[in-house]
């Protein structure tokens, strides 16, 4: 490529050199102008194409998972660029001298144009040499010359000047007979020819040798004598294409091949003319080869014809990366044309390929082992592909479907479940073709093409883009359906031998973004199998990941490598679970609690939740539920999983009159009445502490619920409701409930609250001493508080009414529950009420004035202190005061009243 700059001079007119002629001038030297290209366009389009090839870079580096791949296409790129701008500098330093280089190109184009006319002058002089051999003089009749100088005139006066006698066509016949006779006995005479020479006919005073697909030749003979010498009468070639033999070849070729018959035998003579149509052949070949070369096939053919070896070699697929791939067409050991293949630098033995007897086509021949090469490398890749790709426990049938013929030069190749290629080789160029392009599949197609050996290289690329396009694939699919894809991720490849099989190319981890940061959903891909999927704890120390746990997951579909939201459903709640569980375990074995994992196996793992079988007997020492608890991850209606934890008391229980409350379902807790089964959910176990934390909470809380229950029965109260958190019962016609806390909540004040809440009507009678009842029931627990209820009853009946009848003029002081102060206001009276328990089976209260300090005792009082009263049964008198059983306090209590007051 030249460049030139503005200003340049033009060339003269051919008027100006005339008028530098005629003035003795010497005439300029031609400036040459062709293929020019002015500098900045050279300049303009090499930044283009740089940029051009620098974006391509960009775009598809991201594609290649080799990071000394990604640098060494970058150094390769920056080397290319470098050598190009380095040419440009080459070319901008030349153009400050471009007037000096301009006129040395000028003087050199001169001086070959010089050497062409010399060369041209040579040829021509050969040319007419060639032509003059047809006009050439007979030979001077010297015999007739020797007469006219000795005698003074020839003795044959009429020599050539008395016209010839015509033959009569009988005279011509008989002489070809004859000529045809003398030819057989001669030929039968002569050595054994050759095979491929003996077919002959004799006709018309002549032998016509024919050798099929080569040449014909006729000879004749010159006398009647057995050993009369042969003499070429005609030639011409028999092949298909062939042109008529040129006047100047066929006057050398008499010349010679009559000089050969007259010395030499008829098979050297057959085997010169032989040789002479082969080459001929050859020179046929090497025109069409060329013309060949400046059409469709320019720039992807290329060939040689060495004459002295008699060989034409074609190399196609010219600039190609592979090795070198040539045809030659040259003689073999029996002066025939055969073809040599090299193959990829390898000679090719068995190709069954002829060429040069039957058929001249050249284009036809490129194409048959072109065709044969392309075929050899396509079934080359298939093998090795089905040889890869033969899924374990799959049939023919499903493989045939990852890999196929199209046709006998075309394969299609399953990439993923949507998504396939088809492999194929562009005859013309020899460039690898992958259809259906991606961005993984163009890079695939980058690096076919730079392969030297597709036949051995290019399944082990094919196989890698088909684990990259299923990576893609997943990856994206798993992004869609609200996963996250962690690319950065890289397992050290000791790891991956350890834990996978040794055919694992990519390991892509995937994770939910509620999980913690250890936990990851790995699939492995790679060698004959279909992906696999993991659940993996990964432990990270230094940027180097370890596999810290690991479980296959059995992924058993019969969609093959559809990868769909159904599926990343199933996996997200299989995994979760699978997380818990793991947790829990871990859980469980710090503590040392002793539990059985049971799942199923050989199914579907995704369909599959495990259950955790617990023993009760290390979890506590409570004796009330069975030896065994089973907890199982279940699904909820917002997407999300709770534990489930399930169990049964050892004594049933009647609880057919508890009634259903919502409050048990909001409380993670649910009893099963009938049958004494119990029901925990947890929804978060790490929220609460821990599941062995959360469990032992919630079987306490089943556990002081059923003891409740039990205490409420005992003393044949009536049970109205029954719930985790409130239970409540009737007694003596009061409604009373026990509000049940959860362990570890706090109060208001900072303090924590009681596990139990008593809870009474303000119409009932034990309202007031409602603070005492609380106290016990934290202290004494519920048993104490329902004794207390049943056996005072009475009691706080009997001030109920009190106060009915003189509310304005009483006052009731509790103490206990059991001791309390009644004060008349007017006059001023006070009586104390004590229940105490009178030989351990029998309840009294004891009642008794309590004067102020310097008063004497109430005399309306000393009466009744003093006095049995015979209408109140099992009452006694006392020194100062009485006894009464309970229930008949309130009668009492209203005598007390009327005598204070009147």
């Amino acid at each position: 490529m030249s460049v030139i700059n503005e200003g340049e001079p033009k060339e003269l007119s051919l008027e100006a050199k005339k008028l530098q002629l005629q003035r003795g001038e010497q005439p300029e030297i031609p400036h040459i102008t062709a293929n020019y290209v002015s500098l900045s366009h050279i300049t303009s389009n090499l930044v283009l194409h740089c940029y051009a090839e620098l974006q391509n870079l960009i775009e598809t580096l991201p594609s290649v998972s080799s990071d000394f791949t990604r640098k060494r296409r970058l150094l390769d790129f920056i080397i290319r660029s470098r050598q190009e701008f380095v040419k440009l500098y080459v070319l901008a330093k030349w153009a400050t001298v471009w007037k000096e280089i301009s006129k040395c190109i000028d003087v050199v184009s001169w001086l070959n144009g010089q050497q062409n006319c010399f060369t041209n002058v040579i040829n021509l002089l050969y040319t007419i040499e060639r032509d003059l051999g047809g006009a050439k003089l007979r030979n001077p009749d010297l015999e007739t010359a020797l007469e006219v100088l000795t005698k003074g005139q020839p003795t044959q006066k009429s020599h050539d000047f008395i016209p010839l006698q015509t033959l009569s066509p009988k005279q011509i016949l008989n002489t070809l007979q004859d000529l045809n006779v003398l030819l057989s006995i001669r030929l039968a005479l002569i050595e054994q020819l050759p095979p491929r020479y003996r077919n002959y006919t004799i006709a018309d005073g002549r032998v016509k040798f024919t050798v099929p697909n080569c040449f014909s030749v006729d000879l004749g003979i010159a006398d009647s004598s057995v050993d009369a010498r042969f003499f070429l009468v005609d030639f011409n070639f028999s092949f298909d294409g062939a042109s008529a033999v040129s006047l100047g070849i066929r006057a050398k070729l008499d010349s010679l091949v009559n000089d050969m018959l007259a010395n030499k035998p008829l098979s050297e003579v057959f085997n010169w003319l032989l040789k002479f149509t082969q080459s001929y052949k050859l020179s046929t070949i090497h025109e069409r080869t060329r013309d060949l070369e400046r059409g469709l096939w320019a720039g992807v053919l290329k060939h040689l014809y060495y004459a002295d070896r008699g060989i034409v070699a074609i190399q196609y697929w010219v600039g190609h990366s592979s090795d070198r791939n040539i045809i030659e067409v040259g003689l073999t050991g029996d002066l025939d044309l055969g073809v040599q293949w090299v193959r990829d630098s390898k000679l090719i033995t068995d190709h069954n390929i002829e060429f040069g007897n039957t058929d001249m086509d050249v284009e036809r021949l490129i194409r048959t082992v072109i065709a044969t090469h392309v075929n050899y490398i396509v079934e080359t890749v298939y093998d090795q592909l089905a040889t890869t790709l033969h899924l374990e426990g799959e049939g023919s049938e499903n493989n045939n479907e990852l890999v196929s013929f199209i046709r006998p030069d075309k394969i299609r190749l399953q990439l993923t479940g949507t998504r396939h290629t088809v492999f194929s080789i562009d005859q013309l160029t020899g460039r690898t073709v992958l259809q259906n392009p991606t961005q993984l599949v163009l890079s695939a197609e980058r690096s076919l093409n730079d392969q030297a050996d597709k036949a051995t290289q290019s399944a082990a690329i094919l196989l890698k883009l088909r684990d990259l396009s299923l990576q893609d694939e997943i990856s994206s699919r798993a992004v869609a359906a609200g996963w996250v894809a962690n690319m950065s991720i890289s397992i050290p490849p000791d790891e991956v031998r350890k834990h996978f099989s040794r055919d694992t190319k990519l390991v892509l981890c995937l994770r939910q973004p509620a999980w913690t940061y250890r936990w990851y959903l790995v699939v492995t891909i790679g060698g004959n199998q279909q992906p696999k999927w993991w659940l993996s704890q990964l432990e990270a120390k230094d940027n180097v990941y370890s596999i810290r746990y690991i479980e296959h997951i059995n992924l058993v579909r019969s969609k093959g490598y559809s990868y769909d939201y159904d599926l990343f459903d199933r996996l997200k709640s299989f995994t979760s679970t699978r997380i818990k569980v793991q947790s829990v375990c871990r859980e469980l074995e710090s503590k040392g609690i002793k539990y059985s994992l049971l799942q199923r196996q050989g199914d579907n793992a995704v369909d599959a939740l495990p259950v955790l079988l617990i023993n009760t007997d290390t979890l506590t020492s409570s004796s009330w539920a069975q030896s065994s608890l089973i907890v199982a991850n279940v699904p909820k209606e917002n997407g999300s999983a709770a534990l489930l934890v399930q169990g049964r008391m050892k004594k049933s229980i009647s609880l057919d009159s508890m009634p259903s409350s919502e409050d048990s379902s909001s409380s993670g807790v649910v009893i099963d009445p009938k049958d004494g089964k119990f029901f925990i959910t947890i929804d978060d176990p790490e929220r609460t502490g821990g599941l062995v934390q959360a469990i032992m909470s919630r079987l306490a809380r089943i556990e002081r619920v059923v003891k409740y229950v039990e205490v409420i029965r005992s003393q044949s109260l009536t049970l109205k409701s029954a719930t985790m958190s409130r239970i409540s019962f009737e007694y003596g016609g009061y409604q009373a409930s026990l509000v049940l806390k959860e362990e570890g909540s706090e109060a208001q004040a900072g303090k924590e609250e009681p596990h139990s809440e008593l809870v009474l009507d303000r119409e009932c009678p034990h309202y007031s001493v409602l603070p005492f009842l609380q106290q016990i029931l934290l202290r004494n627990g519920l048993m104490a508080v329902i004794w207390l209820l049943i056996n005072t009853l009475p009691l706080y009946r009997g001030l109920e009414e009190l106060k009915k009848s003189d509310q304005m003029k009483l006052a009731i002081l509790p103490r206990s529950v059991t001791d309390l102060r009644v004060a008349f206001l007017d006059p001023k009276v006070s009586v104390e009420l004590k229940m105490v328990n009178w030989q351990q089976s029998q309840m009294v209260i004891y009642v008794s004035e309590l004067a102020e300090p310097g008063k004497p005792p109430t005399q309306a009082l000393k009466t009744l202190w003093e006095t049995k009263q015979k209408d109140i049964e099992g009452s006694v008198p006392l020194v100062n005061g009485m006894s009464c059983p309970p229930d008949k306090i309130g009668t009492v209590l209203q005598r007390i009243n009327s005598l204070v007051t009147n």
